[in-house]
């Protein structure tokens, strides 16, 4: 921006916000937003850091997430942050569930589905083992 003379800042300067003064809108740690997406974010930090509600409520219970893994929803709700509603699994049999329609609102077929997933991604693994080691 432009350097204002002192004149003109002297003038302004009662509506200029002052240093040291707090947002009238700054969230303290613990807020909680729900994001056009339907996820839940928790601002963890200052001055602003926020991350998803059921990362952290399952980093709470168990350990960090790894690069390779998503933590899903079993019901489908994602405001429903429960720990006995969040399951681990990897991107692979994410993909899965999503490429062939394997989620449900009810929590134990969705776990069930994930757990054939599972399955489905180890027996293909195999084959190809299998496949390369008798060429």
């Amino acid at each position: 921006g432009k350097k204002l003379s002192k004149e003109h800042r002297e003038k302004i300067s009662h509506v200029m916000f002052q240093k040291g003064r707090e947002s009238h809108n700054r969230k303290p740690v613990g807020a909680e937003h729900v994001c056009s997406n339907g996820y839940i974010i928790v601002k963890v930090a200052e001055p602003n850091t926020w991350r998803a509600k059921h990362h952290v409520e399952w980093e709470k219970h168990y350990e960090p997430i790894k690069k390779n893994e998503v933590i899903i929803f079993l019901d489908g709700d994602k405001a429903n942050c429960k720990i006995d509603n969040l399951m681990v699994i990897t991107k692979a049999e994410n993909n899965v569930l999503n490429h062939k329609h394997m989620r449900s609102k009810d929590a134990d077929t969705t776990k069930a589905s994930a757990l054939v997933a599972r399955l489905q991604i180890l027996r293909n693994e195999r084959l190809k083992a299998k496949k390369g080691f008798l060429k």
